[in-house]
């Protein structure tokens, strides 16, 4: 019988639990599938059921394999490894390389090191010798590898960020939703469900109505309350277009978010290391 994604998360489960190997895999596959299939579909533009076919391939050669893992790096590493090959033999039998968009949507993080050379896939590879061709590929598949590990890294680094500033959670919410982000859009940039989004913007609305304004949630709960927020209106507006949301003068919104930035970049800066 072959091993499916399928037959891996739900045929050999065990009543009334399921054993420790399909639920190491469940856990890898909650972790890292939705970052594989986020990036397959939205930077390399593979269709939607091609991109999910490729997700569950990864995760079938995972369950294959899972008992040769030799602990070199961790799991997460190793699940990204095995998605970038299966992206990679995806392109190579199609001749043709992906037309990328911008991987990394944080505005705290700077994946590029500066004077770096940003290199841009050619639309049509007949043009490459095929050792050129398989290079160019290969180059941008280990790239995606490098972003989906450091994307994870964010994930836990904000996590940690908003464990530790927990008031920092609602004037986002609240304020991108009143300016007409989509939902899924949120729900992207603070790393959850659309649903579970939703649910935390019904409780954070209610909470931002007890208070007349930011600048008294800012006192009520200190200056980092609203860092996350400000960092993030700096990638929609200029200092003088975020003041007018939340109530401060240009000067004091650029003296904020430069604070804010240095503190924000502390819980990111070992994914450069990690990755």
């Amino acid at each position: 019988m072959p091993i499916t994604l399928k037959f891996v998360l739900q045929y050999l489960i065990e009543p009334p639990k399921m054993n420790r190997f399909n639920q190491k895999i469940a856990a890898l596959h909650k972790k890292c599938g939705p970052l594989i299939l986020s990036y397959l579909k939205y930077t390399l533009h593979i269709p939607a059921q091609d991109a999910e076919d490729l997700l569950q391939d990864t995760f079938v050669k995972v369950a294959s394999n899972i008992d040769q893992f030799r602990g070199e790096g961790t799991e997460k590493n190793w699940v990204f490894t095995i998605a970038k090959n299966t992206a990679f033999n995806y392109f190579k039998t199609r001749k043709k390389l992906p037309i990328l968009s911008s991987e990394l949507k944080n505005p705290v993080y700077d994946e590029v090191d500066e004077g770096e050379e940003q290199k841009e896939p050619l639309e049509n590879p007949q043009e490459l010798y095929p050792t050129d061709f398989e290079n160019r590929l290969d180059g941008i598949m280990r790239d995606m590898e490098k972003t989906l590990c450091i994307q994870l890294c964010m994930e836990k680094s904000l996590a940690q960020y908003e464990r530790d500033n927990p008031h920092a959670l609602c004037p986002l919410l609240v304020t991108l939703s009143d300016l007409n982000s989509p939902i899924e859009e949120i729900a992207d940039i603070i790393f959850r469900t659309v649903l579970e989004t939703k649910k935390l913007l019904k409780q954070c609305r209610k909470e931002m109505k007890r208070y007349k304004d930011y600048n008294e949630y800012e006192k009520k709960y200190g200056q980092a309350s609203l860092c996350w927020l400000i960092i993030q209106l700096q990638e929609m507006g200029t200092a003088k277009e975020i003041g007018e949301i939340i109530g401060k003068d240009e000067s004091a919104v650029r003296t904020a978010a430069s604070r804010c930035r240095k503190n924000m970049k502390t819980y990111f800066k070992q994914c450069k290391e990690e990755c």
